[in-house]
């Protein structure tokens, strides 16, 4: 897997501890992207998982500030969520006072083996240096039949084959800036660390990594929905959920079972 500005995975696991300990405070403000349309999106991907793995409980892998956990809270008894950032999970209890957040390594999770019903990772893998290691702990702390989702992060091929356009929106969004804006103190290089992927991820190589990992039935579904309006309709011209043929959607889910 292709990496960029040759990163270390020590260094790109110090970069996120940093970047979300330092953008806690600020993070739903300058992202600005966890609204109504994105809450739709999720409970509907999240409902779905107990029919697979159980009602029980629910682990949010990377949860930052709650957002998903606290979808989940709808669907399963016991939603946990877990981050590298300290700060970050001090502001998901913040935000959500009746929730469980712990600060964990997604390589080491503190939890024992067959835990979980369900797990779900929602923005996060472009953020990993290497995924397998996650993936293992995710398999290992879920219940046989367990069920993880996966969501949100840029699909490859599509970045590939539209490279100019999403770098207009890039430009216009500009998320380096913005957020260098409200913390000074991150440095380029942080921002690019915790990006590591920033060209994308194919979704094939992560199904094969999870099954390496032991887990069947992968499933790629690649869309436009939950990320604003105008991608929610342009999502809905292909159908009603987004489901896109590979490299024609930004976004790509996978949902995997134990």
């Amino acid at each position: 897997m292709k990496k960029t500005d040759n990163f270390t995975p020590e260094e790109v696991k110090a970069a996120n501890r940093r970047y979300f300990d330092v953008a806690a405070s600020v993070y739903e403000k300058v992202d600005g992207r966890r609204g109504e349309g994105l809450a739709a999106y999720l409970d509907r991907r999240l409902e779905e998982l107990p029919r697979t793995g159980g009602g029980g409980r629910f682990l949010d892998l990377g949860c930052g500030t709650g957002f998903v956990a606290a979808r989940a809270a709808r669907f399963f008894s016991h939603p946990v969520g877990v981050d590298i950032s300290t700060r970050i999970v001090a502001e998901a209890r913040r935000l959500h006072p009746g929730l469980p957040f712990l600060v964990a390594d997604g390589d080491r999770l503190p939890f024992p083996d067959g835990r979980f019903d369900a797990a779900a990772s929602v923005a996060l893998l472009h953020h990993l240096f290497d995924q397998r290691a996650t993936f293992r702990e995710v398999f290992r702390i879920l219940k046989p039949g367990g069920v993880f989702y996966t969501d949100h992060d840029l699909e490859k091929r599509f970045h590939t084959l539209f490279r100019a356009p999403l770098l207009l929106y890039r430009f216009f969004r500009d998320e380096e800036k913005r957020y260098g804006k409200a913390c000074p103190e991150l440095s380029g290089r942080i921002y690019r660390a915790t990006e590591v992927h920033r060209d994308g991820l194919d979704p094939r190589q992560l199904a094969g990594m999870l099954r390496a990992a032991g887990f069947r039935e992968v499933e790629i579904a690649c869309h436009w929905l939950g990320l604003s309006p105008v991608f929610d309709r342009i999502g809905r011209v292909f159908n009603r959920e987004g489901r896109c043929p590979r490299g024609l959607a930004p976004s790509f889910s996978l949902r995997a079972v134990k």
